[in-house]
C-alpha cells in the first residue's frame, strides 16, 4: 500500500464524479428535447391510433357503459403504480373520449330498446273503411280551408314549379284547378308512438296533417303520380326490406318521389315534363328536388314541434330510469374492473419479476399483494361511489334525449341532439370546475376543449349526414367512417387547442415540468455522487489505516535494529515504496562507494 494509491482513489472519485454529471446532463437534455420538440404530427398519429382502437370496441361491442376505453384501460394496466397511477377518468383528462361516450352507435342495446319500445307503440293516424279515409271531413275541411287561404292572399299558384293557376273542364263539363292540394306528408304513412304522448294527443296531430303546415299547391298529374310513395331499406340480418317512411330524412323522401315520376311513361310523363316537373331527358330538375326537400323539412319540423309539444314526458323520464337501471350493472362493473385490474396486475408483475422466488414467499407475497391492493380500493371508493353517480345520472340523460330524437324528425332532431351533447358536456364542466386539484386557468382550459370538442361532434355530425345525401355510400361503411373522421378532426382540434394555449396552461406545465426534470436529475446525480464519495472515502481511510500501520511497523524496526548487523534495506524499501520515492538503493550505494560507471 502506498500514498500514491491514495492519490490514485482521489483521482478516480473525481473522475466518477465527472462522469456522473455529464449522464445527468445528457439525460435532462433528452427529456427536454422530447418536450420542446412538440412534434404534431407524431402526437396526432399516436392518438389517433389509441382512440381509433377504443372507439371501434366501444361501437362494435356496445361497451359504451363502461365509461372506459380499451386502450385507456390498456394504459393504465401497463403504467399503473400506487404513486403514480394514470388516471383516464379525472377530470381535465381525455376529455375526447367523453365526448365520443356522449352517442352511441344504432347497434347499441339501449336504442335498440328505444327502437323497439317505439315501434311496439306505433299507431296509425288515418285509418280507410270502405276505400275512405274515416277522417274525410277533417281532411276536406282542411283542405278548402287552405285552398281560400291561399287564393285570399294571392299566393295562389304551384309551389313547385311557380307556374299560376290553370283551370280544365272535368267530366260533367265543370272548370276545375290543375293545381291540388297535396300532402307534403302523405297521411298513410303517418304514424305516432302514443307510448309517450298525452291523453288525446292523436286528434290534435291528425289536425297537423291537415293544415297549412302539411299542405303545398301541386299539378295535379305530380300529386296523383306521386300517390303514396314510400322509403324502404333492407335489412342487414334479414335481407327483407323495411318500410321507414315514417321516420325517412326529407332527403330520402325527395329522392323517392323523384324516382317515382322519373319512372313514369306516356301521357303522364309528357304531362310532368310539360308543367317543368320533369325536364327533358326525363329527369327532375334540381329545383324541383330542392323544394321538395325544402317542404318535406317544413313539414318534418312542425310535425316534431307539435309532438314535442304533445309528449308526456313523465314517461319519457320513467323509461330513461328503467334504461339507466339496466345499465348500472355496466356502470358498476366499469369502476371495479378500472380499480382492481391495474393493481392486481401490478402486484403480479412485481411477484413474477423475482425469479428465484418458491411457492411459500410467492403466497406470502400474494398476501401482502392483497393487502395494499384492498387498502387502495378502499382510498378509492368515495371516488368509485362519485362515478357511479356521474355516469348514472349521464346515462339517464342519454336515453331521455335519445328517446326524445326518435320522436321526432329532420332539423327538430339535429338541434335536441346538439342540446343533448351539450347538456352531458355542461355536467362534465360543472366536475371539471368542481375539482381540487386543478388551477382556475387549468379549470377554463379544460371547459373550453370540452365545449369546442362538443360543438365539433355535432357539426361533423351534421356534415357526415350532408356528404352521406350526396354520395351513395354503402350502409357497412358508414359507421366507421364517421368513427374515423370523429376520431381524426377530434383530435385535431385538441392539438390545435394546445397550440394556442389559450389560457397559457401549456407554458405554465412546460415550465413545472422542466423544473422538475432538473430537480429530479440534480437529486439522482447528488444522490449517486453521494453513493460514490461515501465508498471512496471507505477506501482511503482502508489505505490511510494501513499505510499508518506500515509506517508505526517501520519505525518499531528501526527502533530495535543493530546497525552493526542488520541491514535497513528492507525497511528503506518500505519507506521508498510508501512514499513512492523512486530511489534506487543499490545505484545510489554503487555511486557512493564510487564504482559505478
Amino acid at each position: 500500500m502506498s500514498i500514491q494509491q491514495l492519490l490514485d482513489n482521489r483521482v478516480e472519485l473525481l473522475e466518477q464524479e465527472q462522469r456522473l454529471y455529464k449522464s445527468a446532463v445528457v439525460q435532462i437534455n433528452l427529456e427536454l428535447k422530447d418536450m420542446l420538440s412538440n412534434n404534431f404530427s407524431s402526437k396526432l398519429i399516436q392518438n389517433t391510433g389509441r382512440d381509433l382502437a377504443g372507439e371501434i370496441v366501444r361501437n362494435f361491442w356496445d361497451t359504451s357503459d363502461y365509461n372506459i376505453t380499451v386502450d385507456q384501460m390498456a394504459k393504465r394496466i401497463l403504467e399503473f403504480t400506487y404513486e403514480d397511477e394514470y388516471d383516464p377518468l379525472s377530470e381535465g383528462t381525455e376529455l375526447q373520449k367523453k365526448v365520443y361516450n356522449y352517442n352511441d352507435s344504432q347497434t347499441s342495446s339501449t336504442l335498440k330498446s328505444i327502437m323497439n319500445d317505439l315501434e311496439e307503440s306505433k299507431v296509425k293516424l288515418f285509418n280507410k273503411e270502405n276505400g275512405r279515409y274515416s277522417d274525410i271531413g277533417l281532411i276536406q275541411r282542411g283542405k278548402q280551408k287552405y285552398r281560400e287561404g291561399r287564393h285570399k292572399d294571392g299566393s295562389m299558384q304551384d309551389d313547385y314549379v311557380q307556374t299560376s293557376e290553370t283551370t280544365k273542364l272535368n267530366s260533367r263539363g265543370e272548370e276545375v284547378s290543375q293545381l291540388h292540394v297535396e300532402h307534403t306528408q302523405a297521411l298513410s304513412t303517418a304514424y305516432v308512438y302514443n307510448r309517450y304522448l298525452k291523453d288525446d294527443a292523436e286528434s290534435r296531430i291528425r289536425e297537423f296533417y291537415n293544415s297549412s303546415d302539411n299542405f303545398t299547391m301541386m299539378f295535379e298529374t305530380a300529386n296523383q303520380s306521386k300517390g303514396d310513395v314510400k322509403v324502404t331499406i333492407r335489412d342487414s340480418d334479414s335481407g327483407k326490406l323495411i318500410d321507414i317512411t315514417h321516420r325517412a330524412t326529407p332527403e330520402q323522401m325527395a329522392d323517392a318521389v323523384s324516382s317515382r315520376w322519373e319512372t313514369l311513361q306516356g301521357e303522364s310523363k309528357q304531362k310532368l315534363q310539360n308543367a317543368g316537373y320533369l325536364n327533358e331527358d326525363g329527369k327532375v330538375p334540381k329545383r324541383v328536388k330542392t323544394e321538395l326537400v325544402r317542404n318535406y323539412r317544413h313539414s318534418q319540423n312542425a310535425e316534431s314541434k307539435e309532438i314535442l309539444k304533445e309528449t308526456n314526458y313523465f314517461n319519457v323520464a320513467k323509461d330513461a330510469a328503467q334504461h339507466t337501471g339496466n345499465a348500472i350493472n355496466k356502470i358498476i362493473a366499469g369502476q371495479l374492473i378500472y380499480y382492481i385490474v391495474p393493481a392486481v396486475i401490478y402486484e403480479l408483475k412485481g411477484i413474477l419479476a423475482n425469479k428465484k422466488v418458491n411457492l411459500k414467499n410467492a403466497l406470502h407475497k400474494l398476501e401482502q399483494a392483497g393487502g395494499r391492493i384492498v387498502r387502495y380500493v378502499y382510498s378509492k371508493l368515495n371516488t368509485i361511489y362519485h362515478n357511479i353517480l356521474n355516469k348514472g345520472l349521464k346515462k339517464f340523460i342519454k336515453s331521455f334525449f335519445d328517446i326524445l330524437i326518435n320522436l321526432v324528425k329532420a332539423t327538430v332532431q339535429q338541434m335536441i341532439k346538439l342540446v343533448k351533447n351539450l347538456v352531458l358536456s355542461f355536467i362534465d364542466a360543472i366536475k371539471i370546475i368542481g375539482s381540487k386539484h386543478a388551477t382556475p386557468a387549468q379549470k377554463a382550459d379544460s371547459v373550453f376543449q370540452l365545449m369546442s370538442l362538443t360543438v365539433t361532434s355535432f357539426v361533423l355530425e351534421v356534415l357526415f349526414g350532408y356528404i352521406e345525401r350526396q354520395i351513395a355510400i354503402p350502409e357497412f361503411l358508414l359507421l366507421p367512417l364517421q368513427i374515423i373522421s370523429a376520431v381524426v378532426c377530434s383530435n385535431l382540434v385538441m392539438l390545435i387547442l394546445e397550440k394556442m394555449d389559450l389560457f397559457n396552461v401549456r407554458h405554465g406545465l412546460l415550465v413545472a415540468n422542466i423544473q422538475q426534470v432538473i430537480q429530479r436529475e440534480n437529486q439522482l446525480y447528488m444522490q449517486s455522487l453521494q453513493q460514490v464519495k461515501t465508498l471512496r472515502k471507505n477506501k482511503s481511510e482502508q489505505i490511510i489505516k494501513i499505510i499508518e500501520q506500515e509506517i508505526e511497523d517501520t519505525r518499531l524496526r528501526l527502533q530495535n535494529i543493530d546497525p552493526h548487523r542488520d541491514t535497513v534495506l528492507n525497511e528503506l524499501e518500505k519507506i521508498n515504496h510508501l512514499f513512492k520515492m523512486d530511489i534506487n538503493f543499490e545505484e545510489e550505494w554503487k555511486i557512493y562507494l564510487g564504482v559505478s560507471y
